[in-house]
């Protein structure tokens, strides 16, 4: 790791390492590491994790851009300052930041480079799931493992499992996936992109399906909802062109636009007798057949 000193602070300017998890220490030559220099881990091919010192003040322009394989980075309170790209073309990526809310200075920093979780202290991996611990349960953030099939846990540091955070399987190789029972929420794009995904069985604690949580399953037979679903959000099925039928529980109040938008082979059995007004008028945008009332003596 190369660095540089200014105004009596370290500035690390380039990592040449191949390590998979590194931290960056506190002081480097009795030097407080202040800085993180534009594109000083650019394109690290090995990396996969990296702890950030506390006292650190700012990381600049593209500086861990393109890790391909990083799939989480912890920020501590100190850094004011994320810069425009800096975590960019990070597929994997989640940030856990210990701030409780974002700092004005990391404006820069959408969502588009990642997920970002607020308020954490410690991150914890158990069977290639990484998770955190609230006062609602723990939130399962991120999928590192490369099973085929998994039972996600009913309880992970010892509490309840209630939620699924954004992108949290995105991409991954899995099959089948059975959730527990006392899971609340599925978050955006939660299993986008899983391809080989061939069903999924929706709990009944399940309560809203966020945006984009299942879209561009392409090979998705079978979807199970059950009768505590309330919220669909816009495309959460998009792109699921192997589906072929659904039932949409009564529950469903509210549905977002696009839910089954690229769902070419689609055939809907909703139990409603007629579209809620709570359902966006192009909720079906390739006007798949309903079977409305369905299962209504």
């Amino acid at each position: 790791m190369e660095y540089c000193v200014a105004e009596g602070k370290a500035v690390v300017t380039r990592y040449l390492g191949n390590e998979t998890a590194i931290e960056i220490p506190s002081l480097i030559d009795g030097h407080q590491v202040a800085k993180i220099m534009d594109n000083a881990f650019k394109d690290s091919e090995n990396l996969e994790s990296i702890l950030l010192p506390a006292g650190l003040e700012e990381i600049g322009k593209y500086a861990f851009f393109g890790g391909q394989k990083l799939t989480r980075v912890f920020i501590p309170e100190s850094v004011a300052i994320i810069d425009i790209y800096a975590f960019s073309d990070c597929p994997k990526l989640v940030v856990y930041a210990q701030a409780d809310t974002r700092p004005a200075g990391w404006g820069q920093y959408t969502l588009t480079d990642g997920p970002m979780y607020f308020g954490v202290e410690e991150v914890f991996e158990e069977e290639g799931i990484q998770y955190i611990l609230t006062e609602q349960g723990a939130t399962i953030t991120n999928y590192v493992g490369n099973a085929n099939e998994l039972t996600v846990p009913s309880l992970l540091g010892g509490l309840q499992v209630t939620k699924i955070g954004s992108c949290a399987f995105r991409g991954s190789l899995l099959k089948s996936v059975v959730l527990p029972n006392n899971l609340e929420k599925i978050n955006s794009r939660a299993f986008q992109d899983c391809a080989a995904l061939l069903s999924i069985v929706i709990p009944e604690g399940v309560t809203e399906i966020r945006a984009n949580a299942f879209s561009g399953c392409t090979s998705l037979e079978s979807v199970t909802l059950h009768e505590n679903l309330i919220t669909i959000w816009e495309q959460a099925f998009n792109g699921c062109e192997n589906l072929a039928t659904i039932v949409i529980p009564e529950s469903v109040i509210k549905m977002g636009t696009a839910v089954f938008g690229g769902c070419s082979n689609l055939t809907i059995y909703a139990q409603v007798s007629e579209k809620p007004g709570g359902w966006a008028e192009d909720w079906n945008p390739m006007d798949r057949p309903v079977h409305w009332g369905y299962g209504i003596e």
